[in-house]
């Protein structure tokens, strides 16, 4: 609807912003774990626009949001220690927000005879 439209406009902005901060300060953005201020912010946020989310019917729900926190967050690939961090943080967001109710419609509504809405999940969120 309307309000998780909002909420993924407001949630993608502040991925840009975090972006641009660790891009102009990335000695800052590593020294004092930004990152993790980061993700501490939006976990309350995700969980609110993932509300609901039925992931075996709607399996791309927020999946490019999250590509592009993980972008804003870990760079793509400058690697080291402060990469390393990030990638954790990232990881701890996607286990507190979409990890939950992809396990509970695994194990509470998928049925192993019809692959399909399982196999579009994992589809839609392979890196």
């Amino acid at each position: 609807g309307a309000a998780s439209s909002a909420a993924e406009a407001s949630l993608a902005a502040w991925a840009e912003e975090w972006g641009k901060l660790r891009r102009a300060h990335p000695e800052e953005w590593s020294g004092h774990k930004l990152h993790e201020a980061a993700v501490a912010l939006a976990i309350p946020a995700f969980r609110r626009h993932l509300a609901g989310w039925r992931p075996l019917s709607e399996p791309e729900r927020s999946a490019p949001l999250l590509r592009r926190w993980e972008s804003a967050l870990c760079g793509g690939g400058a690697g080291g220690v402060a990469a390393g961090a990030a990638e954790q943080a990232f990881c701890a967001l996607l286990y507190a927000v979409v990890l939950p109710p992809v396990r509970s419609a695994l194990a509470n509504e998928w049925r192993a005879a019809d692959a399909t809405s399982a196999t579009a999940l994992l589809s839609a969120w392979r890196p």
